[in-house]
């Protein structure tokens, strides 16, 4: 469906369809950006491969950028390491380095062995420090965002699976029909619409545990020759 297509479906289902509207069609647009926004919070609707981080001598930190939610895979584009087609990129949080590899923090460059992941929000600490050995190498991530850009014009598409579209409208209602000033104010349904997006969606994580799941997913390194064409 179409930005239009769904203003034009909310609309219909709340009744505000002669104008001047009650509602404008920028807070219409507003409330389904911010519903997918949701939809994508709650059941990791739209899965990247694309995104990739070029390794910079003596740079720990590196930015996933604003649209990231979690990293699941980091493919570590280097020279192939000898006598492995893959190795195993451990996560580790602050606490286990500490309790782990004591120093960790004054320890020279090399080639990177750990991800942490909770140093600050949707970045990523490498860690030893990449040398200049891996400078230039590239890592690609594959893990779960937000849609990279809100609709705005009437024939923008929500970037979610077309099925999930029309679900969208129960957030739109929700917080439509919660609004004081509008004629068909009405508690009650608005708990209804907010129930059926839980139900289409699932219910949403709490600060704490969005955490975790974003520092503790699973992530891995493929080695393979520099420039060579990765197969997907």
């Amino acid at each position: 469906m179409t930005l239009a297509e769904l203003r034009a479906y909310v609309r219909e289902r709340i009744r505000d369809t002669l104008e001047p509207y009650f509602f404008s069609d920028s807070t219409l647009t507003g409330y389904l950006n911010e519903a997918e926004d949701e939809a994508c919070v709650r059941a990791k609707l739209i899965y990247d491969t694309s995104k990739t981080l070029t390794l910079v001598v003596d740079q720990a930190v590196y930015d996933l950028g604003a649209s990231a939610l979690s990293a699941r895979f980091f493919l570590f584009d280097r020279f192939a390491l000898s006598g492995t087609n893959y190795r195993v990129l451990a996560t580790k949080v602050i606490a286990e380095m500490d309790d782990e590899h004591q120093g960790w923090e004054e320890a020279g460059s090399g080639i990177p062995e750990f991800v942490l992941m909770d140093q600050a929000p949707r970045k990523i600490t490498l860690w030893p420090t990449p040398s200049s050995d891996v400078a230039g190498d590239t890592v690609r991530l594959r893990g779960f965002r937000y849609p990279l850009a809100a609709m705005s014009a009437n024939d923008d598409e929500p970037e979610i699976d077309p099925q999930y579209h029309a679900d969208l409208a129960d957030w739109v209602m929700a917080r439509c029909y919660s609004t004081h000033d509008f004629d068909a104010y009405n508690l009650a349904l608005s708990k209804a619409h907010a129930s059926d997006f839980d139900r289409a969606f699932g219910p949403r994580p709490d600060a704490a545990l969005l955490s975790l799941m974003a520092r503790r997913e699973t992530l891995r390194t493929v080695p393979r020759m520099k420039y060579q064409v990765y197969g997907r």
